[in-house]
């Protein structure tokens, strides 16, 4: 079985999630996309990568101030391994980001 999935949210409220992760507030939104093949963990390959953005982010109970997050991550499923071989974070000045590079030959 050969599959191409994609998803793209918006309008993602903490305030909604309340019952399943309370005291948190802000917006967010996501997007991502895997592509592979198989369904059992043994066979299963697929790449994916995803996108998440999060606005005025707040633990509601700390003295702390609201954080603007974008995180990508992307790589690929093996055989019950996840690898990841990209990895952005960016909260606006800092950033953080590692790649990993595989050389054949």
């Amino acid at each position: 079985m050969t599959y191409a999935l994609a998803f793209d949210q918006t309008g993602g409220d903490f305030a909604r999630l309340a019952p399943w992760m309370p005291g948190f507030s802000g917006q967010f939104s996501s997007r991502g996309r895997a592509q592979g093949r198989g369904i059992s963990l043994d066979t299963l390959t697929a790449g994916y990568d995803l996108t998440s953005t999060f606005k005025e982010f707040k633990q509601n109970q700390a003295e702390n101030d609201p954080l603007d997050l974008t995180i990508q991550v992307s790589g690929d499923i093996t055989r019950r391994l996840l690898t990841l071989s990209q990895l952005n974070l960016d909260t606006r000045p800092g950033t953080v980001a590692g790649f990993r590079h595989i050389s054949s030959g």
